[in-house]
């Protein structure tokens, strides 16, 4: 087992932020994507806004505001699965070649190092 470097430290904790933070953004995106184009959204078959039709102005009709929803929406949906897929990159790198206990950590299987 080797310690871990600086840099690998501070990517793992820059990837969990921005991981977190696209929790947050990209439903707030689809949403503004789907609510400025005048079709509403909802979570989970609840209504927090209903389509343009229905509901008159709860959210302003915007071309600008809708094509940036939808941008943003794609990009941050790939980067998020960027960071997943490099998320599981390193924790099978931790298992299999520096042959710590990170993964098992992850997985609840070992105890926290102190």
């Amino acid at each position: 087992m080797r310690p871990v470097s600086r840099l690998e430290h501070a990517t793992a904790v820059a990837a969990h932020v921005v991981l977190l933070i696209l929790t947050v953004v990209l439903p707030l995106t689809g949403m503004l994507f789907s609510g400025a184009s005048g079709h509403g959204f909802g979570v989970f078959d609840w209504q927090i806004f209903p389509s343009h039709e229905v509901a008159g102005q709860a959210v302003p009709l915007s071309a600008r505001w809708s094509d940036f929803g939808q941008t943003m929406h794609g990009f941050l949906g790939y980067l998020l699965l960027a960071l997943i897929v490099l998320h599981v990159a390193a924790a099978l790198k931790h298992h299999l070649f520096d042959k710590d206990a990170t993964l098992k950590r992850m997985l609840g299987r070992a105890p926290e190092s102190t």
